[in-house]
């Protein structure tokens, strides 16, 4: 698709190939798809200039980028507690004083369906992290 921009006097400066300009931007992929394969070179250079030149979808980030692959080992103290009792989650039945740690209202929080479904008003600021005065 072309678009004609007005300000521009002669017709080769008034047309922007849009698919070409988005791809060079770094706004697209350059993908082509028989039969229409006529400007896959175009699209081909277009993205290679955008890798390059580290624009759109090849810039970098600037966030840091936290180990999300770190698996607690017997040194990280982490204690899950596997309870038989049935955790009722169809009305409002705890509150943060019928649990010892926050862990343990965490993950009643969790089962029950977390902030989409706090029946119990554990999340009281809605930040996901329930009875954060208990230890």
């Amino acid at each position: 698709m072309y678009v004609s921009k007005s300000n521009s006097k002669s017709k080769s400066e008034n047309e922007v190939f849009v698919n070409e300009y988005l791809v060079k931007e770094g706004y697209a992929l350059g993908a082509t798809y028989p039969p229409d394969v006529k400007y896959q070179l175009l699209f081909k250079e277009a993205e290679k200039e955008a890798r390059e030149e580290r624009r759109g979808l090849w810039s970098s980030c600037q966030e840091e980028v936290s180990d999300v692959s770190k698996v607690p080992n017997e040194d990280d103290n982490v204690t899950v507690n596997q309870s038989t009792d049935t955790i009722e989650c169809s009305l409002n039945k705890y509150n943060c004083s019928d649990f010892k740690t926050q862990a343990e209202a965490q993950g009643v929080f969790e089962t029950c369906g977390g902030v989409a479904n706090d029946v119990h008003k554990l999340d009281r600021d809605g930040d996901g992290k329930v009875c954060e005065s208990l230890p």
